[in-house]
Order: C-alpha cells, then sequence, then structure tokens
C-alpha cells in the first residue's frame, strides 16, 4: 500500500551561533524517518535514517542560520521498502520569540478526581502540578521534547470533597520558551450527570423475513456519554390501539444502531419505539412509535386471525383480530359472510364472538373474555378459536388462565 505523508511543520530552536531546526511529519502508516536539506534543490545534508517504524516523525535539521532560506523534504518507506517522498519545500529561518500559550477546556469530576485538558497553541511540552500547601506536591509530565504535543491532559487525583487546590501548568516549545501560569482548583466532588441523552430518531424497518423476523435502524446519537439504547414494543390492534403495556425487547443495551426482532407474531399488529441511555443510566423519552403492519409485509396475507394476549386470564381477556380475504384467485370480492367461535378441547361450542358480513380486506378486532354465552366464566384450560367463511375455515388454539 503507498504511504502517504501529511502535516510538515517545522519550528527553529537557537543553539549558539547556529539554529536546529525540527520537522514533523505523518504518515498512513508506521514507516521509517529522514530528511533532506540545503540553500538550494540540490539539498546536500541529511538526517542518518531512523529505522523505527511509526507514523509520527520528528526529525531536526541542524546547523542553520537566522535569515537563511532552506531548502527540505521528508522522506518514509514502509516495511516493504514502499518509499514516499515529499515535494521540496523551503522555509526562512527566523528565531522563535512567541511564547506558547494554551487554553483550558472545564474540568470533568469524578470521585476522587478531576481531568483537565489543555490546548497548547503550538506544539510544546512541560508539566502540571498541584497540592493543597503547595504545588509541588503532585506533578504529571506533558510529554517531553522528543514527543511534544498540542493537546495536554491532567488527571489530579486522590482529591478531598470541598477542597481547593492550587495549580501551576508549565508549557516550553520547541524553540525553548516558556509559560509558566499558577491557579487554582476548587473540587467540589463527583458530580452526578442527570441529564437524558436526546430522544433517538429515524427509527424505521430496514428488513424484514417471515422466518427471522423484522430489523430496525435508526439514527446515532451525538452524545459522547452514549451507553447504547433501548428497543421496547407492544401489541396493537388494526386500527393503532394499544392491546398491551411497552415491554423492553434487549437485556443489554443495544450499542450499534440496529436491532433485530426475531420473537413477534409476524401476523400480529406491533408498535415499536426506541429511548437512548448514557454512560450515567440516564434515559431519553421513547421516541415516536413506528408500526408494523402483518398486511404491508407478509406476502400472501389474506385470511388471519391472530388473538393477543395468549396466554390469558379470564376478565382481562384476549384481543381477536381477524381477515377475509380481498380477493379469490385475483378477483376482488365483496363483503362476506363471516363468524368467529370458541369451543373447547372437546369440540364443543362455547362462544359464538361474531357472525355477520365483514369487509374483505379489513382487519376486525373482537374481545373474548373467558366466559361463555351465558357470561359465565369457564375453567382454566385450552380453547380454540375458529374463523369461518362460506369457503375458508381457520383455527388456533389459546389458553385461559385463572
Amino acid at each position: 500500500m503507498p504511504l502517504r505523508a501529511r502535516q510538515e511543520n517545522v519550528n527553529a530552536s537557537v543553539e549558539s551561533a547556529t539554529m536546529n531546526v525540527l520537522v514533523l511529519w505523518l504518515t498512513n502508516e508506521a514507516s521509517t524517518s529522514r530528511v533532506d536539506w540545503g540553500l538550494t534543490s540540490g539539498y546536500g545534508s541529511s538526517t542518518p535514517v531512523d529505522p523505527v517504524l511509526r507514523t509520527t516523525h520528528l526529525l531536526s535539521m541542524t546547523g542553520l542560520a537566522e535569515g537563511q532560506t532552506v531548502h527540505y523534504r521528508v522522506r518514509s518507506a514502509d516495511q516493504y521498502g514502499n518509499e514516499i517522498v515529499s515535494s521540496d519545500r523551503t522555509i526562512l529561518i527566523q528565531v522563535d520569540r512567541e511564547d506558547p500559550d494554551y487554553t483550558m477546556s472545564p474540568p470533568s469530576f469524578g470521585t476522587g478526581q478531576a481531568t483537565l485538558t489543555f490546548n497548547a497553541s503550538e506544539l510544546s511540552f512541560g508539566t502540571f502540578s498541584w497540592g493543597v500547601s503547595s504545588t509541588s506536591e503532585h506533578t504529571v509530565a506533558f510529554g517531553s521534547q522528543s514527543n511534544p504535543g498540542l493537546t495536554h491532559v491532567a488527571v489530579m487525583t486522590g482529591l478531598t470533597n470541598g477542597t481547593t487546590y492550587s495549580t501551576k501548568v508549565v508549557l516550553i516549545d520547541l524553540s525553548g520558551n516558556f509559560v509558566e501560569t499558577s491557579s487554582s482548583m476548587y473540587y467540589p466532588g463527583p458530580v452526578i450527570d442527570t441529564t437524558p441523552p436526546a430522544t433517538p430518531l429515524g427509527l424505521r424497518i430496514s428488513a424484514f423475513n417471515p422466518e427471522t423476523g423484522l430489523t430496525l435502524r435508526w439514527n446515532d446519537n451525538s452524545e459522547l456519554d452514549m451507553a447504547g439504547y433501548n428497543l421496547s414494543r407492544r401489541p396493537i390492534n388494526a386500527s393503532g390501539d394499544s392491546l398491551g403495556a411497552w415491554e423492553t425487547m434487549n437485556d443489554q443495551v443495544v450499542t450499534s444502531s440496529e436491532y433485530t426482532d426475531d420473537s413477534l407474531d409476524v401476523f400480529a399488529f406491533w408498535e415499536y419505539a426506541i429511548s437512548a441511555e448514557d454512560q450515567s443510566a440516564n434515559e431519553s423519552a421513547l421516541s415516536s412509535g413506528l408500526i408494523y403492519d402483518p398486511e404491508q409485509w407478509v406476502g400472501g396475507l389474506d385470511f388471519v386471525a391472530v388473538n393477543f394476549p395468549n396466554p390469558f386470564r379470564v376478565g382481562s381477556g384476549t384481543q381477536i383480530s381477524f381477515r377475509s380475504p380481498a380477493s379469490i384467485q385475483g378477483a376482488p370480492i365483496g363483503p362476506n359472510p363471516v363468524s368467529l367461535t370458541v369451543y373447547d378441547v372437546n369440540g364443543r361450542r362455547v362462544k359464538l364472538l361474531y357472525s355477520g358480513n365483514s369487509t374483505a380486506g379489513r382487519t376486525r378486532t373482537v374481545r373474548w373474555d373467558g366466559t361463555d354465552q351465558g357470561g359465565n366464566s369457564l375453567a382454566a384450560g385450552v380453547y380454540f378459536y375458529r374463523l369461518e367463511t362460506g369457503s375458508s375455515t381457520l383455527e388456533k388454539k389459546m389458553i385461559l388462565l385463572r
């Protein structure tokens, strides 16, 4: 794979009457390092090849004088010997006499610790120190001269709630200029995050298979402390009315933006929603509901009946949704005479739930409360509901609990 180099930075530092100029560049894969330089594009001077394979390269051009215009190029070769050589660049040698500067992001507080992030104005290294009586009590390093950076992170540990600490930042650039700043920081204790993430958007059905279920997708949330997502589902009837409470489908938060529901009854109507959860267990509100309509997804669905819940209890009952064909052998038909009847395991008719014309191709829902034709509660056990038209019969099992 060919190498790519980018971001060449140079910085001059004074050493006696001559100067050294540091050249920094990046490559897309680990490779060697070398710099050619001189007063013309013929160069004439080169660093020794640094054989260590790395993606961040920092080498020094030596023996230069202020006011000179120097030509230079960088070279890197990967482990297979593929080499990239940059185009000719020039730099006017000037002494850097400007001190580095930095900005600090708001501290992030945890249990007994605080994380501070400093963004420097130029490549630099240095130290961060802190303490209660003196800043010399604790010190952490910000890189080194051979490993400078633009972003420096300090983690203060062993902190006491409600305590003010003295702090000191020292930053040194590659020319030896430095800044030293003393300040203080109040540690209130761990800050508890109580802000929930935004409600996820874009919930949709991306794939469906009657054997393996349906796949849901949604848009990723942008919060940096996201833990994942929770998927909820509830049964509904053909009119979109709820037949039960929301139930969470996942045991653990879903860390991707995709989930496959392989447990649904593909002939029933369902509503899905999603919420987002952050690393502090704050959970967003449920998203807008997404309807799964079997009439849109199951091919050849024309004569169907399904009940929910199943099993169910006397009194709470179960909802039975049914539909008769809209056409026979491709020919549309009008209203069909339909009956829906409940039988016990011995084949005795228990209750007639519906008898009449049903608009072909339209779903109707009726409720059975576990009673017989006279309104008497029936014994727990297995029952069957039978959907009949003039030409077809469909029978399914349901379980009544006490």
